[in-house]
């Protein structure tokens, strides 16, 4: 989902694909649907996601109620033999797809304001489906513009805004991190029958260059831990990784004292010759520990911990011949390897995409036979699987590609 290049190790940049912007219009109002609180157990224990953005129902359903939405995207996951549907629930820009009233939150005034969060998941549940909540960390627009003290920060006080759809808010700041809790809160009561809830993409520098986070509150809580270090040593790439984890585990112990599994999905970079990226040179240059946030224990667990591995994206920007559909079975071997040999309690879950990218290499866009391909590798792993997305596959054709999984 992201595209990176610098060096070995290569800035994060969020792709398009990633809490796509909805186009709000008015729909036809229907009574929303409630949830009932129920878990739906995987057979045979391996998922097979597929991810969902309610923010394209307005040009794959046009003028459709929630409920015939409902009906139709499930029946069509479910007939591709997936179990699991990752269901985005809060966009960073728009709001959330289900109604609440939680303060600083807004609700998606189309389809999200007739529930068809709550709608797809009643749909899920009544055919035996896993619901996965997917959620922003760090990133909310509308808490970022009404709390300019809760903000990333960069030195000197000015914001941390690294692109133009950004809105990082600071893993230090106490009020941030209970306003976060009161919304994990509000979302599992608003929606009892979700099954997971997953915290996409979190990152804290998306340059890559040591400078955020230097909200007050990090830089008194640096001050304590690490008396007279510097801004950019050693010991603050350390210190800005642990607040991070910090803030990951409180995500983790609202989620599982609200009686859900938790969830995360980030890339792990690779390098040119399709081996993964040293994981603390990615903590030093993100701020998001790999090792760290799969060893992660009781309350504080990462129950499911999702890499994105995407031969195209990085086709696109190394060149590589070792990118293409088999290269899932052996980074796909090595992920779960390097977690395991960490004492990692984490389950790895690998996630592949239909997507388009396009970098130094030209813009590669999967084939169907690619997909399928890929798909048929991913069935040889043992790992439960995401795919992004439901949208692309629709416009493509390409469900019936997934029936090798």
């Amino acid at each position: 989902m992201m595209n990176i290049i610098k060096n070995s190790l290569i800035p994060i940049i969020l792709s398009a694909t990633i809490f796509a912007g909805c186009a709000p219009e008015g729909g036809r109002s229907t009574a929303s649907s409630e949830d009932t609180a129920s878990s739906t157990p995987v057979a045979g224990g391996k998922q097979r996601g597929i991810r969902l953005d309610p923010g394209y129902f307005y040009n794959s359903h046009p003028g459709q109620d929630v409920a015939t939405v409902a009906r139709d995207v499930v029946n069509t996951i479910k007939n591709a033999r997936g179990n699991t549907i990752y269901l985005y629930a809060y966009n960073t820009l728009h709001g959330a797809f289900y109604p609440t009233t939680y303060a600083g939150t807004k609700v998606e005034p189309g389809y999200g304001a007739q529930n068809v969060f709550g709608a797809v998941t009643k749909e899920a549940k009544s055919q035996g489906l896993k619901i996965v909540a997917v959620v922003p960390l760090n990133n909310f627009q509308g808490v970022w513009t009404n709390n300019p003290t809760w903000r990333s920060k960069q030195a000197g006080g000015a914001d941390y805004v690294p692109m133009a759809d950004t809105f990082l808010l600071s893993a230090s700041s106490p009020a941030y991190r209970a306003w976060y809790t009161g919304f994990i809160q509000d979302l599992i009561a608003r929606n009892p029958g979700i099954d997971q809830v997953e915290a996409v993409e979190p990152t804290m520098d998306y340059s890559w260059n040591g400078v955020p986070d230097q909200n007050p509150a990090a830089l008194a809580n640096f001050a304590t831990q690490y008396p007279g270090a510097a801004v950019g040593s050693q010991q603050w790439l350390d210190f800005r990784a642990k607040e991070f984890l910090s803030l990951i585990a409180l995500f983790n112990q609202t989620v599982h004292a609200g009686g859900k599994q938790t969830g995360l999905v980030h890339t792990w970079t690779v390098m040119s010759n399709g081996k993964l990226s040293d994981a603390t040179a990615i903590k030093n240059s993100t701020g998001f520990d790999w090792i760290a946030v799969s060893k992660q224990s009781g309350a504080s667990k990462t129950d499911q911990l999702v890499s994105e591995f995407i031969w195209q994206q990085w086709f696109s920007t190394f060149g590589t011949a070792v990118f293409i559909p088999d290269w899932i079975l052996t980074v796909a071997k090595e992920y779960t390897e390097t977690l395991q040999k960490a004492g990692a309690l984490s389950e790895p879950v690998i996630h592949v995409e239909i997507s388009n990218f396009s970098g130094s290499y030209g813009s590669i866009r999967p084939t169907n036979e690619q997909l399928a391909q890929n798909m048929a590798n991913t069935a040889k792993l043992p790992n439960s699987v995401s795919v992004y997305d439901y949208n692309q596959m629709r416009n493509n054709s390409a469900f019936e590609e997934l029936s090798n999984w």
